[in-house]
Order: C-alpha cells, then sequence, then structure tokens
C-alpha cells in the first residue's frame, strides 16, 4: 500500500520538485494528529479530521489552504446521470498568488509577457489582477455517456467544465465572464486556423456560433485529430461559464434544475459522510459505469492521460491501472474534504447498488 501511494504521489499528483508536493509536505509537518474512524455495513465508510497548526505554515502556504475554504455547490449543476463528478470550491486569485509566492523560479518579466500576450484575449482585462480574482470560488466537471447514432449508438464520453465568474467592484466594460469566453473564443480561433495552415480542408474544420434559449453557443468544428465524437464547446449561462467536448452535453448542462442535480438527489447525500454535508472539493464516481466508459474507450482515455497529465505511455497505463484497482471496490465512490482553519476534515464512502434506495429508473428518467 505503501509503494502504491508513493507510486501514485511521484507519478501524478505530484511528481518531485513539484510545488504541489512541497506545500503536501509542508502540511504533513504541520500537522500534530489525526482521528480516523470506519463504519462497516451495507456501506463502508472511513472518514475523520487532520488538525494543522496553522502557525508552523509559511504566510503563502496558509493562503494556499485559506482559498481552498468554503461550501462547494457545482454538483446543484451537474446532471443526474453523471457517471464522475467533481466540484470544488476555490478562490483562484488567492491560490495563484499563493503559488507564485511558494515557486521561487517564477521570474516577473515571464509573467509580464504572460500579462501582455493574453491582454487582448480577455479584452483588455488583466490576467493575474482582474481575471483570475473573479473566477470562482465554485467550479468543477462531470462526465456523462452520450449515445451517437452516426457511431451506431455506440456510447461515448462527454466531459463538461464549469467555473463561476464574479463582476469586478468599481469597473465599467466588459465582464470576467465575457472576457473568459472571448479567450476561449480566440483560442478556437486561433487553432482552426493552424490545423487549416497544416492542410486541413478549411470547409470541415470551423468555428460556429448559434443561438439557444438564448444563450450564444459557440464550438469548434470538424478536427481531425480528435475523436469523432468530440467537438469543443463553450456557452455561459447565469454566472457560470461551460466549456465541453460535446455541444449536446454543453447546451444540456445550460438547463440543468438544482432540484433535478446530481447533488440534490437521494443516492448521493446519503453517501455523504456525517460532518461532510457541506464540503469544500468532493469527487462522485459511479463506479461500475465508469468501469465500462474505460473498456469501450481504452485507447482514447490512455491518450487524454498521456497529453493532460504529461505522462509517457507506461506510466499512464499504471495509473489507469490505479483507477481500475479503485473503482473495482465498489459500484459508487464517493470522497469529499472541507478545509478549516483548524486542519482539514475528509470522508470516503464506497457503496453497492444493492444498498441504495433510488433506483435505476429514475436515474435513467432524469437521463431521458
Amino acid at each position: 500500500s505503501q509503494e502504491l501511494l508513493s507510486e501514485f504521489v511521484d507519478e501524478g499528483l505530484a511528481p518531485p520538485g513539484h510545488e504541489l508536493r512541497h506545500l503536501l509536505n509542508a502540511v504533513w509537518q504541520a500537522s500534530d494528529y489525526s482521528i480516523t474512524g470506519v463504519q462497516l455495513g451495507e456501506e463502508v465508510r472511513l472518514s475523520g479530521f487532520l488538525h494543522v497548526d496553522q502557525e508552523l505554515l509559511e504566510s503563502s502556504q496558509q493562503q494556499v489552504l485559506a482559498s481552498l475554504q468554503g461550501d462547494s455547490t457545482f454538483l446543484d449543476r451537474v446532471p443526474r446521470e453523471a457517471i464522475l463528478a467533481a466540484s470544488g470550491n476555490v478562490d483562484f486569485g488567492a491560490l495563484v498568488q499563493g503559488m507564485l509566492a511558494e515557486d521561487s523560479d517564477a521570474e516577473e518579466s515571464d509573467l509580464d509577457a504572460v500579462r501582455n500576450l493574453t491582454r487582448g484575449m480577455f479584452l483588455g482585462l488583466d490576467l493575474f489582477d482582474e481575471v483570475l480574482p473573479a473566477l470562482g470560488p465554485q467550479f468543477g466537471f462531470y462526465l456523462v455517456p452520450e449515445e451517437k447514432p452516426e457511431l451506431d449508438d455506440e456510447i461515448a464520453p462527454a466531459w463538461v467544465a464549469g467555473v463561476q465568474t464574479r463582476s469586478i467592484p468599481g469597473r465599467s466594460g466588459p465582464s470576467v465572464s465575457e472576457a473568459l469566453q472571448n479567450g476561449l473564443k480566440t483560442f478556437m480561433n486561433l487553432a482552426a486556423g493552424f490545423l487549416k495552415e497544416q492542410g486541413q480542408d478549411p470547409e470541415e474544420v470551423r468555428v460556429t456560433t448559434s443561438k439557444v434559449d438564448g444563450v450564444d453557443v459557440t464550438s469548434l468544428e470538424g478536427v481531425k485529430v480528435w475523436p469523432e465524437y468530440v467537438v469543443a464547446t463553450v456557452a455561459a449561462v447565469e454566472d457560470f461559464v461551460m466549456l465541453g467536448t460535446s455541444r449536446e452535453a454543453v447546451v444540456n448542462s445550460l438547463r440543468v434544475k438544482p432540484e433535478e442535480s446530481l447533488g440534490r438527489c437521494d443516492r448521493f447525500r446519503k453517501a455523504m459522510a456525517a460532518g461532510l454535508e457541506r464540503p469544500s472539493q468532493v469527487i462522485y464516481i459511479d463506479c461500475q459505469r465508469m468501469r465500462e466508459v474505460i473498456e469501450n474507450n481504452g485507447d482514447a482515455v490512455l491518450s487524454a492521460v498521456v497529453q493532460t497529465r504529461r505522462l509517457d505511455e507506461d506510466a499512464a497505463r499504471r495509473s489507469l491501472d490505479q483507477l481500475n484497482g479503485v473503482i473495482a471496490l465498489a459500484d459508487h465512490l464517493l470522497a469529499a474534504v472541507r478545509f478549516e482553519d483548524a486542519g482539514i476534515a475528509y470522508g470516503v464512502t464506497f457503496t453497492m447498488d444493492d444498498a441504495e434506495d433510488e433506483s435505476q429508473e429514475e436515474i435513467a428518467g432524469a437521463a431521458r
């Protein structure tokens, strides 16, 4: 178990030299006790509390931990049929400032270059001083399975991510939501132009915008280097900007009602450990259906891990094997963390379908 944990931390979560590894080590060194309990029954629950002496942490480390405090509510925007969902509460401005303070190698000239490069994309707003501080605190992502008639009704995974945006006090002009959408649309247009220069048919790769329920939905279509079912799409609803790999999934995200969401269903609420009903960060996995997605889309999942985690293929396969080992333990897994001034409360729940009161018909009805 110790070797498996070390491999997971070294290869994925916090490789040697990574700022996150330094932070995790500092938190561990500042911890003086932990209380953990295990409940065995129809469900297996592990919950506990790690007491952290904040005075033993550097000010930048305290700032990073403080940026993670608060209630996470993004799951109220996640459809009930999601097979994987993560929700967090993060003060992005404070988090970035704390991480920059931790990174002694960060050069001011490099930051200025990033500012100048992105200012036009974000409608004149400064990335570090105006955009990032106005993002969050609510954010998250989820995975939903979609039937694709063009692929003989094959079940394809669709990812959707969302981040909350806030207004900048005392500032007129474009909102942060408008700036973020413009930045994403600019990136799509740049990508489309690059692909055309590389020889892809200009009639196939294109950026389109249409109105759905009064909301602009922009998509990058016809990218041959992606799986056929992937269509990068961005839209905004209320104070959230949503980005996904499927136009249909993003459009559906605009219509999710809180009372019909994953975060409000009995199946999810019963799995939440006592004392963690209001977590700061939470992840939910429908393990049985997640295994099916990995098995049916093995090459695409492996490619995504290689690209997003920056791992070689062998390390990516080991990461997937570790994930499969975890999700094989139960039909549903829920892990939650709450950051507080005194420390970190945590809980993990494994459940089997036989222990659930909510029927699969209810989930299927929500999906329809």
